[in-house]
């Protein structure tokens, strides 16, 4: 950060995105839900598999379970914060030039940033919940 960023900032400041805590039931199609309920258990495998693959020989100790606890707060999390950007400050050309007088537009770009990380878990879980919801009401 910049002392042109605090001045500018401090004169003039921009607006910033939101996060939110509240999670919106989500209402697929029902001909898409086992189509992406074998997406989520496939990359859920995939993850699982590789972790395994490379520890070969070992048994499952604590390095698993700590794995696990990290990939089920990562989903948890991915599911349950929704970031919202605020996409009109993000600098002179977006994601291109920098704005020297804001440091608001920095706050933008690294929460779109954030959001595109916590997109896969939240599709992974949205996926199995809503699976799991339709089968409930079966």
């Amino acid at each position: 950060m910049s002392l042109l960023e605090i001045i500018g900032e401090s004169a003039n400041p921009g607006p910033i995105g939101r996060i939110s805590r509240k999670r919106e039931p989500d209402s697929p199609k029902n001909k898409n839900l086992l189509f992406h309920f074998l997406i989520a258990v496939t990359s859920l495998f995939i993850v699982e598999y590789t972790y395994l693959d490379t520890n070969k020989g070992t048994q499952m100790n604590i390095d698993f379970w700590i794995f696990n606890g990290i990939l089920l707060a990562y989903l948890l999390i991915g599911y349950y914060i929704t970031i919202i950007p605020n996409t009109s400050n993000l600098g002179w050309v977006p994601f291109v030039i920098d704005n020297p007088f804001r440091f608001s537009d920095d706050i933008n770009r690294f929460s779109i940033l954030m959001m595109l990380l916590l997109m896969p878990g939240k599709y992974v879980l949205g996926s199995l919940i809503n699976y799991y919801r339709h089968l409930k009401t079966k």
